[in-house]
């Protein structure tokens, strides 16, 4: 039978429709393919240039860790140079040849005594490393930001055995300057370490809100929810030799310190200098520390609390109850042979500040904790209830009687009983508005920027211009190197007008910078501080504390 031609021609169109078609959909297909390559090789060398430059960073913590000045001169040779597969990742330290790469520089300020600029012009703080990296992969570049930084006692916790967080705890770090209260999202990261090998060596109860790490050779046990830990959880890490405190090593009769001795039952609620007690020893009444050390052979129970600022050692146990007498001023270094108890009325309303170290253990209840809690390595742990603790590093040094305000060396006149005008160059306040106040030789600014220390100490000009810039002083080297420069400038200023004369100001004016700055006694705090972080290493104590890829 013969086919209509009609029906073969719909049979040829259809045909020559669908080889079309499907070269279409060959073509796109094919598009697809090479796009889809395209991405694949796009993505793989995204994926090695991150990788780069994470590499260049981790070896310039290592370099850091092993050369803790490497990078501080900003040499040229002084770079990190990694290539992994065909990718190049590399961090500088020396401003001129990251300008050549078009990138930032790094800065090293692990050593450093002030506060140093970084490539983008912020200031990087003494015991902080500022690091950036880039990666590149063929025409693919990546970037990363980290900052380390060394504090003197890196955890907000540490024990020798286990930590028991119960209802509503926190652990954070208080930004610096920062006051009580703070909220939440105000707080930065701390740490948790146990060296506990059990397997609930850390047990975190009902509400409990960690806002670092968590790191333990035994595991880590979530309570009832909600539990919020913000950093990572390290079950089966390597156990840290913590430092060991020696109570007796603090016995002023060991010592030869000179002390008095006191007897329990004794009516004392004020306690200044060294101060020493055998056998147990109770304190019903509130006592009151300044500056004052008291060392126990025994145990030692303050009923009703504590205030002021001190240190508390005792061979046995340590407790301190009566929270509504433990204030926000309160600082105290706490050493006990065996537990440290403490209970207050609430978290909002008990604050202690310093550093405890309780070989045996250490209990807290109802108050907020500012500091560092430490137990030695035979502890039975940490057992803590609606307690904060909060971890805050300590200053450098205190520095007492910092004025705010504006001082001026000045002439001043006056006329005496004979009717003659008698000049003066004087340092004192400067008051514009003080008819006898002529415009002064120069201006000496002092200001505290947080609390009694750091202190911000600019010079201004008056009849002379000085060069010396404005500058924070955050210890007793940097107020020392800035005595010496203003001694230099104050030699060589062109005073006029007979320059024997404004020379005799600069004795003067040296006695009342003198005066100034003469540093009180270091907390108790601060001292413990300083002997628990010479028992650990640095790279112990380096924490990563920012990490940005771009």
């Amino acid at each position: 039978m013969r086919v209509p031609l009609t029906s073969r021609g719909v049979s040829l169109g259809g045909t020559l429709l669908a080889v079309s078609v499907l070269s279409m959909l060959a073509f796109t297909l094919a598009s697809l393919c090479v796009t889809h390559l395209r991405l694949s090789r796009q993505q793989d060398r995204g994926i090695l240039a991150s990788n780069a430059a994470r590499s260049a960073i981790s070896a310039a913590i290592a370099k850091v860790l092993k050369e803790n000045d490497f990078g501080e001169k900003a040499l040229a040779d002084q770079v990190i140079q990694v290539n992994l597969g065909g990718a190049e990742g590399f961090l500088t330290f020396h401003p001129e040849t990251a300008k050549s790469r078009n990138m930032p520089y790094s800065t090293n300020n692990l050593t450093g005594t002030e506060d140093a600029l970084s490539s983008d012009g912020a200031l990087v703080p003494s015991g902080t490393v500022h690091l950036f990296a880039l990666g590149k992969s063929d025409d693919t570049v990546r970037r990363i930001e980290a900052v380390l930084r060394v504090p003197p006692f890196p955890w907000a916790i540490a024990s020798g055995g286990r930590i028991e967080t119960k209802n509503g705890v926190v652990v954070g770090s208080l930004p610096e300057g920062a006051s009580l209260p703070v909220a939440l999202e105000d707080l930065r990261p701390a740490d948790l370490l146990a060296n506990g090998t059990q397997s609930n060596a850390i047990f975190l109860g009902s509400q409990s809100t960690i806002l670092g790490d968590v790191e333990t050779p035994g595991q880590v046990v979530l309570g009832p929810s909600p539990v919020d830990i913000r950093g990572e959880i390290r079950n089966g890490s390597s156990p840290v030799k913590l430092p060991e405190l020696h109570p007796a090593s603090y016995d002023p009769q060991t010592t030869g310190l000179s002390h008095f001795d006191l007897n329990s039952g004794q009516d004392v609620d004020q306690l200044t200098g060294s101060a020493r007690a055998s056998g147990n020893l109770t304190f019903p009444q509130p006592l009151t520390l300044e500056n004052a050390q008291l060392y126990v052979d025994g145990n030692l129970t303050l009923q009703a609390g504590v205030r002021g600022t001190g240190i508390l050692v005792a061979t046995g146990d340590i407790t301190i109850r009566g929270g509504a007498q433990i204030e926000g001023a309160t600082e105290l270094a706490v050493v006990a042979g065996g537990r440290v108890r403490l209970s207050g009325s609430g978290q909002n309303t008990s604050v202690i500040r310093g550093l405890f170290y309780a070989e045996l253990g250490l209990e807290a209840a109802e108050l907020t904790l500012v500091g560092s809690l430490l137990t030695g390595q035979a502890s039975t742990g940490v057992d803590l209830d609606r307690v904060n603790v909060f971890y805050e590093e300590p200053p450098t040094i205190a520095v007492k009687d910092i004025r705010s305000g504006t001082f001026a060396v000045g002439s001043k006149t006056e006329q005496g009983n004979d009717g003659a005008l008698n000049h003066t160059f004087e340092f004192e306040e400067w008051d514009e508005t003080n008819p006898n106040m002529t415009q002064p030789w120069f201006l000496f600014i002092l200001k505290p920027t947080n609390g009694d220390f750091p202190v911000e100490v600019a010079m201004g000009s008056g009849r002379v211009t000085l060069s010396l810039q404005p500058r924070v002083l955050k210890g007793l080297e940097d107020v020392a190197r800035y005595r010496e420069d203003l001694v230099i400038a104050l030699e060589e200023l062109d005073w006029g007008h007979g320059a024997a004369v404004p020379h005799f100001l600069i004795p003067s004016f040296l006695a009342q910078f003198d005066e100034a700055f003469t540093p009180s006694k270091a907390s108790p705090a601060i001292s413990l501080f300083g002997e628990i972080s010479q028992f650990l290493p640095i790279e112990d104590r380096i924490r990563v504390v920012s990490w940005v890829e771009r």
